[in-house]
């Protein structure tokens, strides 16, 4: 390393030159990077890649279309033998009025839980908070839960390719604003009794 002002030569541990005092400067570093291996192939090029992914996802969207659902086997072990229990709509019914409203709450809670493993639907609230937020707001959240399972109800039809009204959310609503929340309860275990007991 030579001086950048007079040349004179210079060894490492020198901060100045001694023949013209100037400070010295290090010579910059000089560095290398390797070239990335372009010979390795993209894994998220390859097709067997992209159906895998496809598979994976598919039918993690509660609230997805009918060309989504219809897209997603109900052969597939998240959707088929999920656990829904079915019910006797008269007797659940009977058994409410008998125990003046506690065997409803049971009802209720299990019914959110059946909807949300219909739907594979692993977000929402299970049905404790469900019934707890129903009773904290004075039913309002259960107009917007009625809503809500009218969609993945839909949702979980589709899937299982069964045939799925349009609007349900919408007449689920309704009924529960006007005080007909157990007649959307058996219009929901009728179908939850229909997904428990169907074999493909």
């Amino acid at each position: 390393m030579n001086c950048s002002n007079c040349g004179t030569p210079l060894t490492d541990d020198l901060k100045f030159c001694p023949n013209c005092g100037t400070a010295v400067q290090p010579e910059p570093v000089q560095q290398t990077y390797a070239q990335p291996d372009t010979t390795q192939t993209d894994p998220y090029a390859s097709q067997s890649y992209a159906s895998q992914q496809s598979q994976s996802y598919a039918g993690s969207n509660p609230y997805g279309n009918a060309s989504f659902a219809q897209a997603y086997s109900y052969s597939s072990p998240k959707f088929y033998d999920c656990g829904i229990e079915a019910r006797d709509i008269a007797l659940a019914v009977l058994l409410s009025v008998v125990t003046c409203g506690i065997y409803n709450i049971f009802w209720f809670i299990k019914m959110v839980e059946d909807v949300r493993k219909a739907a594979n639907d692993q977000t929402s609230f299970t049905g404790g908070v469900t019934w707890l937020l129903t009773i904290i707001t004075g039913g309002i959240y259960g107009w917007y839960w009625y809503y809500q399972a009218g969609k993945k109800m839909k949702y979980a039809k589709q899937v299982r390719n069964m045939p799925a009204e349009d609007n349900t959310e919408i007449l689920y609503l309704v009924l529960s604003i006007f005080g007909f929340g157990i007649i959307n309860m058996c219009l929901i275990q009728s179908d939850l009794n229909k997904m428990a007991t169907v074999r493909q």
